[in-house]
C-alpha cells in the first residue's frame, strides 16, 4: 500500500474528517462528511471534497453541481 495522506477527526464531534493527501509531489486539503441523505445500502457511507484554497494559495478543482448525497447544513464553511 503507498500511505497518500492523512485526516482528522472534528473535535467538536461531528462527524467529519480534514485532512491532505499528496499525489504526484501536490498536496491537497480534502473534508470528509458522512451522507447524510444515505437511505440504502447502495449510498455511499462518506462523501469527499476538495477543500476551498485560502487566500493566496493556488486554487484546486471545485466539485461541479449538487450532490443529493450531501446535507449542506452541516458543512461548517
Amino acid at each position: 500500500m503507498i500511505k497518500l495522506g492523512a485526516l482528522w477527526k472534528n473535535k467538536n464531534g461531528k462527524d467529519m474528517f480534514t485532512g491532505n493527501i499528496e499525489i504526484d509531489g501536490k498536496s491537497t486539503r480534502l473534508v470528509v462528511f458522512t451522507n447524510g441523505y444515505k437511505t440504502e445500502d447502495k449510498h455511499p457511507d462518506y462523501i469527499i471534497y476538495l477543500k476551498e484554497p485560502k487566500t493566496g494559495e493556488a486554487p484546486s478543482a471545485a466539485p461541479s453541481g449538487d450532490n443529493p448525497f450531501v446535507d449542506e447544513s452541516k458543512i461548517p464553511f
